[in-house]
């Protein structure tokens, strides 16, 4: 027999002899203040790491969707589809220089230049957020030479109507742009 068997059964007489019968006097005011301080150190607390009272105080709402930017991207995607559109609806009648037809379906059931139209209105929208965040020249500059390549379609769009007027099919369709197109009610009120 070894002395650490014979020290393990000795041990529960000790512990009789040690312990005292009953609970002590002093157990109901130990209980007291371990109720009433913290039992483990501050650093190991959820709150401590994780602001719990600011998660739990508001309540918990979805991300607020930014209904603007979707809708100006929707916008722009929507333009430049309309400009996909009309240069599809071209085809192989494409051309600067020569006379090769005049298309009127498509987007151009609506508009004489829907291409012009929308590439126009949707280098604006892709733009605007850009100028509001430069400076005050820089704004001012880039809408000025925005500005300048609108003139520049718009003049472009003008030349081609004065070469195409000629055209009697060009002109019937004129008429049916001017009476039923998009911009109909627009040119109504100018008269």
């Amino acid at each position: 027999m070894t002395a650490f068997d014979r020290f393990e059964r000795s041990i529960p007489e000790l512990m009789t002899e040690l312990a005292p019968l009953g609970a002590p006097d002093y157990v109901n005011d130990l209980l007291q203040r371990t109720a009433a301080t913290r039992q483990r150190p501050a650093w190991s607390a959820l709150e401590r790491w994780i602001p719990m009272a600011d998660l739990t105080g508001r309540l918990a709402t979805a991300p607020r969707v930014p209904w603007r930017q979707v809708a100006t991207a929707l916008l722009i995607i929507a333009l430049l589809a309309v400009y996909s559109w009309s240069t599809v609806v071209f085809g192989l009648r494409f051309s600067n220089l020569t006379h090769r037809g005049i298309i009127t379906n498509g987007p151009y059931r609506w508009s004489k230049h829907p291409a012009y139209i929308a590439k126009n209105l949707s280098w604006w929208l892709i733009s605007v957020p850009f100028i509001a965040g430069a400076g005050w020249m820089q704004a001012v500059q880039s809408c000025l030479l925005l500005t300048g390549v609108n003139l520049i379609y718009f003049l472009r769009a003008k030349t081609e109507e004065r070469h195409l007027g000629s055209d009697p099919v060009y002109r019937d369709y004129v008429r049916f742009i001017d009476r039923y197109g998009l911009f109909a009610s627009l040119s109504s009120r100018k008269s």
